[in-house]
Formats: C-alpha cells, structure tokens, sequence
C-alpha cells in the first residue's frame, strides 16, 4: 500500500513536498543524459565498426542502457521503490516511447520479391495453345483450292481471298536441301507427278483468279540442278540417302530412277555395290519413264538390265547370258548410244506440263499427268545403230544390247532384299571406261535439259498469247489443246 502511494499520490504525500524539487531536477539531468546517450548511440550504428559492439555490452550492464534498449516496462521489485527510482522510471520510459519508432525499417523483409518468378509457368501453360491452333492449320489442305498461288505451294487460310501479299510468301516456300519435298506423291497407279513453280515469264495477276481454279499455264515444272536418284519416280519401299546418290532396298524387286534423262548422244554413267547379301541381287541399267516401279529393270518394253547373280542381261523378262556376275565392292559402268535418225533430224522438246491438272499435296503444288502405257508400248520403234555396254571395273564386258527401242532413257537401278548401292552421274569417275571415247557423263545433261524445258514452256506461252490477243479462249481443257501442243512444240524451230 505504501509504495502505491508513492506511485500513485508522489504529489501529495506530505513528506515529498520538500524533496519533489530535487528529484524533477534530477530526472532533467537524467533525460538529457539519455539523449546524449541516444545520440552517440545512433553514430555507432552508423559507422558499424567493432567499437559499438563493445559499447554496447558495457552500455547494457547499466540501468541506463537497460531501459534504453527493452521498450518492455521492467520487472516490478520485490520491495517498494524509492521516489527517485520512481521518477527515475518514468522518465526512461518517454525517452524509450520517443526511440522506439527508429527501428521501423526492420520489418520489410529481404526476400519480399521472391514471389516475381510465379508467372514463368503461366506462360509455359499458355504455350501448348498455341502449338495446337498452329498444327491445326498446317492438317488443312490436300487438294488445290480456289485462290492458292505460288510456287511450290503453301499453307491454306481460312478466309476467302487472299492478297498479294500472301502469294509472295506462299511462293517463297523452301524446299529441303536436296530439292525435294519431303512429304510428296508418288509415281504409281497409272499417274505422273511433277513439282511446280511459278512461272517467271507468264505476266498475269494472281488476284484475278481469287476464289477461282488457278490455270496451269502460270506454272512450271521444276528442273533439278544436278542429276540425282528421282525421289518420286521410285518404289516408296526404296530409301535414299540424304545427298540422294545412294538407295537401300529391302525385301522384293523394285526400282528407282534418276531425275534425268536422254534422248539423243553418247552417255555415262556408274553403279558402286556397296553390299549385297548372300541371296539378295540387284539389275542395274536403264529405263524409259513407263518401265514398272514395282518390278525388276527389263521386266517389261522400257527397261534394259544387268543382273548381278551369272551376269545375266534382261529385256521384256527375257534373260540372255552376258557376262560373269559382280558383287560388293565393284565398280559398274553404262553406256548408252542414241543416235539421229537421220543427219537433218532436229532436237526434240520435253512436252510442257502446263496443261496438265494441278494439285495440291502437302503445301506443295504438283502437276498430274496420266500414263498411256498401252499407246506408249505400240509407239515403241527401234532406233537403228543405237546400243548399250557395260563395264565392269572399267573393263567393257561387250555390247549387250543393239537396235534399242527409241525414247528417252534414265539410269536406273533395281535391287532384291538386302542391297545397298550407290551411283556416280560425274563430273568424274572412279573407273574410266577403257577403250571409249566420244561420251558425255550424266551430269552434262542438266543444263541441256533446263534449256529445253523453258524453250517449250515459253514456245507454250507464245501461242496462249497469240490465241488470247485473236480472240481464242483463254483456257482449254488439256486434251483439246495438249494434241495441239504435243504435235507443234516437239520439235525446236529454226533460229
């Protein structure tokens, strides 16, 4: 009870009027001792050296310090305090509440931004959607549609016209290294296809045709720039390298050819046996563009073949006795002759491709052609003083065949299981044929072909030009003006 009142009544007790002086003038002295202390406190963590902590533990073995650092009230004493402690007390409590708003910065804690990386999985959550809205357009397609233009094709929009700008970027599709769409038709059950391309010499606006069927005639066939094994113009159970020089074959006969041929001269060209199993074989040789796919070269009218197994040479499934056989590591010669028929005989143009039907297949454009086998068989003549020889090694195991049937012909070779083969169309040979002369490798005649499929294309566009401007119907169907064109075009006019 008696410190309660000391406490609480200080003021009134009778005995503490006299000394209530002294004791205000010595919680002055007090608080201004406190603020100098609080002063030089605040210096110390400034500067952050070794000498504040030091302090700091002499400082806090004091009363002083005590109330300075808890702002917790003290403890009450077991035994009433005096009226100077009390005094005492209650003015190092204010000075406590004025310092204890310094150390508000504290509370911000440092790793407050590691929240920031959380929206790194949103976006990869985001992501799949639009990977599936892009695989949707590329499945669209198949056939040509109205207002589709460009060269090699593109992929379909979804609106009805398109502008000028789409055509440039859709004629801009790029074709893998070796030229060839990955993904393409093949030659087989009775129809041809060919890549197309934009045409540079047609001058016609492709706006014009929006919502329409393209002509054919503002294309043109694609000419390889070097001879290589025909990616279409194969079984699809052959598999070719990806320089296109070598094929693989597997299982039963069957046969590919190269993207080029000839029709006139003295040519080259050489088989390496890579490997060959015990019963596998192959016939290599030549063949004209209806000679069967899915059959062994010489099966039928349009093929001449050399077999590995006794040597044997086949035409029309028939086998004659050649030569002895050849195996894994030789080196195959052939040589073809096709001579004029007579001395004033001009060159003979490629027939255009521009009134064939043009498709579409896999963002790509095709031109689709019909095989006439059976009117092809009954044009077959023999050309006189033509031949073919092959070589082994490059040595000339003799004529094989004389009097050929006349066309144009494409190396090709046919392989039976487990064979890998691959070819050498120039522009030099592993084993020069001896004792010939006067020949051409295969890789001469691309130039020779791309100057003769652009004379024929631009002999098409000179009539189309001079039919349109006499009043003649812009576009015919193929067959009315592809006899016209295949009597006239054939042969190259005078210069």
């Amino acid at each position: 009870m008696e410190s309660m009142d000391v406490a609480g009544n200080a003021g009134k007790h009778p005995l503490s009027e006299a000394p209530l002086s002294n004791t205000r003038q010595q919680n002055l002295d007090d608080s201004q001792s406190n603020d100098a202390h609080d002063e030089e406190a605040k210096e110390r963590e400034l500067t952050g050296t070794k000498e504040r902590d030091e302090s700091s533990i002499q400082i806090l073995s004091s009363p002083q310090s005590m109330n300075d650092q808890a702002p917790v009230p003290p403890k009450p004493a077991p035994e009433p305090p005096s009226a100077d402690a009390t005094s005492r007390s209650l003015s190092n409590t204010a000075t406590v509440s004025a310092i204890a708003p310094a150390p508000a910065p504290a509370p911000a804690p440092a790793p407050a931004p590691a929240p920031a990386p959380a929206p790194a999985p949103a976006e990869k959550r985001r992501a799949p959607t639009r990977k599936k809205g892009e695989g949707a357009g590329k499945r669209r397609g198949g056939s040509l549609e109205g207002g589709t233009a460009g060269g090699g094709g593109g992929s379909q929009s979804s609106s009805s016209k398109r502008t000028r700008g789409d055509v440039s970027t859709v004629s801009a599709q790029k074709l893998p290294a070796h030229g060839f769409p990955l993904e393409h038709p093949f030659n087989k059950d009775g129809y041809r296809y060919a890549l197309a391309e934009l045409d540079p010499h047609v001058e016609d606006d492709l706006e014009t045709y929006v919502g329409k069927a393209v002509p054919a005639r503002l294309y043109r066939r694609v000419v390889p720039e070097s001879v290589m094994l025909s990616m279409n113009d194969r079984a699809s159970q052959l598999k070719l390298s990806d320089d296109r020089m070598s094929v693989n074959g597997e299982k039963g006969y069957c046969m590919a050819r190269a993207t080029h041929g000839v029709r006139r001269g003295a040519w080259y060209f050489e088989v390496v046996i890579k490997e060959m199993g015990p019963d596998a074989a192959c016939r290599l040789g030549w063949s004209q563009a209806y000679g069967n796919l899915q059959a062994p070269l010489g099966y039928d009218k349009f093929g001449y073949s050399w077999r590995s197994k006794r040597g044997t040479r086949f035409h029309q499934s028939c086998g004659r006795h050649y030569s002895v056989g050849y195996e894994t590591g030789d080196v195959l010669g052939f040589f073809i002759y096709l001579p004029k028929r007579s001395a004033d005989e001009r060159p003979i143009l490629p027939l255009t491709h521009k009134d064939d039907a043009l498709i579409k297949f896999k963002n790509f454009l095709y031109f689709e052609r019909k095989d006439w086998v059976e009117k092809a068989v009954k044009a077959l003549k023999p050309l006189p003083g033509s031949r073919i020889e092959c070589f082994k090694n490059g040595v000339s195991q003799g004529v094989a065949w004389e009097d050929i049937f006349d066309g144009t012909y494409y190396p090709a070779v046919s392989l039976y299981k487990n064979v890998a083969v691959s070819v050498n169309f120039g522009p030099s040979l592993i084993c020069p044929p001896r004792g010939l002369n006067d020949y051409q490798l295969m890789s001469d005649v691309v130039l020779k072909a791309c100057i003769e499929q652009t004379m024929a294309d631009m002999m098409y566009n000179m009539e189309f030009e001079e039919e349109a401007s006499q009043g003649g119907p812009l576009y015919q169907p193929p067959v009315s003006r592809s006899r016209k064109h295949a009597a006239r075009q054939q042969v190259v006019p005078d210069t």
